[in-house]
């Protein structure tokens, strides 16, 4: 029993990447994974680690966006493994929420750092991550 702790500190993880830890026929414990993988979330696939002492990429996703309010902007900033992404917003009274009509960020797909003026006249603001751009 213990922790294990997995550091990549090479290219971006894909899926199925896969990685042997140890040679042995069979081990005893529980293993707890902590993973240190810069710009990127990654769930590990541990089927294998008891028959051949591997584990895999089961799933990976970029790091969460990072947002900052600088003065009167909100500087938002996310991995530089997503770029080609676009950040997109929408403006909507109170009553309204969330609409399925969005509108690009002009450049923000070739950037991983945007920073979005705050208007308190504006009485609320969707932004949201997607790839492919729409």
């Amino acid at each position: 029993g213990g922790t294990l702790a997995i550091t990549n500190t090479g290219a971006p993880l894909q899926l199925g990447d896969t990685f042997t830890l140890f040679n042995a026929s069979s081990y005893s414990g529980a293993l707890s994974i902590v993973s240190h993988t810069p710009g990127q979330v990654v769930t590990w696939n541990t089927s294998q680690l008891a028959v051949n002492g591997t584990v895999s990429v089961g799933a990976v996703v970029p790091a969460p966006i990072i947002a900052v309010v600088n003065g009167s902007n909100l500087d938002l900033s996310w991995p530089a493994e997503a770029l080609g992404a676009q950040l997109q917003s929408q403006t909507n009274s109170l009553a309204v929420g969330i609409t399925s009509t969005w509108s690009g960020v002009a450049g923000s797909t070739a950037t991983n750092v945007v920073s979005v003026p705050i208007d308190p006249a504006n009485p609320s603001v969707f932004l949201r991550l997607a790839y492919p751009p729409q």
